[in-house]
């Protein structure tokens, strides 16, 4: 399926108002997850690798909160277009 500029507009409208509205949780971000898993004894006693393993989820949500910030929206007419 290949969106068009309608198509795509809906879609950022959508996802847009559910973010703000709060519908949409996410994972807390990485620094705060590697504080409260060092916090810990078990996240202590981890080895590197399964901290890594563990801590990944979080390093992604940073990420896209990271590459979100970036986007700008425009209003190119009726639509809603992601720049």
């Amino acid at each position: 399926m290949k969106a068009n500029g309608p198509l795509n507009s809906k879609i950022h409208g959508n996802a847009y108002s559910r973010i703000n509205s709060g519908m949409v949780r996410f994972l807390i971000s990485e620094q705060d997850a590697r504080a409260a898993l060092l916090a810990t004894k078990v996240g202590q006693k981890m080895k590197t690798e399964e901290r890594v393993k563990r801590l990944i989820p979080h390093e992604l949500t940073t990420k896209l909160f990271e590459e979100m910030s970036n986007l700008r929206l425009k209003k190119s007419g009726l639509d809603i277009v992601l720049e």
